[in-house]
């Protein structure tokens, strides 16, 4: 998708794609992949993997397993705001950090989506223009409908004397109020965060994103469920001077995590002809 705009807009579009953390699956399978098909074309590319994290229990004791007769920790894969931070990173072998390579390539705004995804492919285009003069943008999707158990975190703007703040109202901390609030429309309710940004690379440039605490997990059946630490790409939004967002359509954006969810491929496939292009290169 990325290389069909390069050659069409004459625009060259770096690309960070982010791994698991070090010998995982992906970590292995994906520079494979682009090495196979010589990077889809795309002249700048880098696979950053992501970082792991000790997972500390209530009590603050470190979580860990047995194998071979020996205690190893029990490591988690940071959140989602983890690559984020790591555009900042540098080290001896590497004292440039992916920021800078941006702009080394003229490249002032980030796009952040997730592969758990599907989107319709006008939406990279729309959030780039969308974001303006704005330094962060979040999309989300309006809803008639919102029940108790929505597991999607819900765009707010909170006012507090001068101050004004766009956040993320998460599952666990909303209440019989807080679901109850419409846009200035009236019609619809507060959008749902898809996971998808963009933003002005100065933003993370400049700012460290704050230390995140998931809702408690489990980390194995026979402990009890403790937060898992990291950064979150949410936090993006409260950082920023000039956030906005961009409502879509749900036709537009479908969650793919599931068995449940191939319906939504299935329905994708069929709008972009992806199943006769399959087709193809299976033959």
């Amino acid at each position: 998708m990325i290389n069909h705009f390069y050659k069409s807009t004459n625009h060259d579009i770096p690309v960070v794609i982010t791994t698991g953390p070090h010998n995982s699956v992906t970590a292995r399978v994906i520079p494979k992949i682009l090495k196979q098909y010589n990077n889809f074309g795309l002249r700048h590319v880098r696979v950053i993997e992501q970082d792991e994290r000790l997972h500390f229990l209530n009590d603050e004791k470190i979580a860990y397993k047995i194998e071979n007769e020996k205690p190893l920790p029990v490591t988690q894969p940071d959140e989602t705001g983890g690559p984020l931070m790591k555009l900042k990173q540098t080290s001896d072998s590497q004292p440039r950090s992916i920021l800078d390579w941006f702009e080394e390539l003229g490249c002032d705004k980030t796009i952040v989506v997730q592969a758990t995804a599907l989107y319709h492919q006008e939406l990279l285009p729309k959030m780039a223009q969308a974001l303006g003069n704005h330094d962060c943008l979040g999309t989300g999707i309006l809803r008639n409908e919102f029940s108790d158990k929505d597991p999607f975190g819900t765009f707010v703007t909170i006012k507090k004397g001068s101050s004004v703040s766009t956040q993320i109202l998460e599952q666990e901390i909303r209440n019989e109020n807080t679901r109850t609030i419409k846009d200035q429309s009236g019609k619809f309710f507060l959008p749902f965060n898809t996971g998808f940004y963009a933003f002005r690379n100065q933003l993370l440039k400049n700012n460290m994103l704050p230390d995140y605490a998931t809702p408690p997990k489990e980390v194995n059946p026979s402990l009890p469920r403790s937060p898992k630490i990291g950064y979150a790409a949410t936090d993006l939004l409260p950082i920023a001077d000039n956030p906005v967002i961009l409502t879509i359509d749900q036709s537009h954006f479908r969650v793919l995590k599931t068995a449940s969810d191939l319906d939504a491929l299935s329905e994708f496939g069929n709008t972009f002809k992806l199943d006769s292009f399959c087709r193809e290169i299976e033959i």
